[in-house]
């Protein structure tokens, strides 16, 4: 069982600047049950969860019509029986588009 949303938002602030946002959010609910080697009868099941969060803010700047510049910070974090883990990423972008 598992379920997955996600939230997208972007703001043209004027014609050279865009404000965005994003957030995710999701469960996974995971079940199996080993065999134990050698033998016909399995083991108990084994039951893991996971939850996830993801939130990321982004600003873009176009220079030229060809050249934009975009600043973007994310957060994300697992938490899987108990263990949180969470990552921060800054991202500094140079987009040349020459079409």
């Amino acid at each position: 069982m598992s379920y997955d949303t996600n939230l997208n938002l972007t703001y043209q602030a004027t014609p050279k600047v865009a404000f965005s946002a994003s957030g995710s959010a999701g469960y996974t609910n995971v079940a199996f049950t080993p065999a134990a080697a050698g033998t016909a009868t399995a083991l108990a099941p084994f039951l893991t969860t996971t939850n996830y969060y993801a939130l990321t803010a982004g600003v873009t700047y176009a220079m030229t019509p060809f050249i934009s510049a975009e600043l973007s910070a994310t957060y994300n974090e697992r938490v899987s029986d108990h263990v949180i883990t969470p990552q921060d990423l800054i991202t500094v972008r140079l987009n040349y588009k020459p079409y």
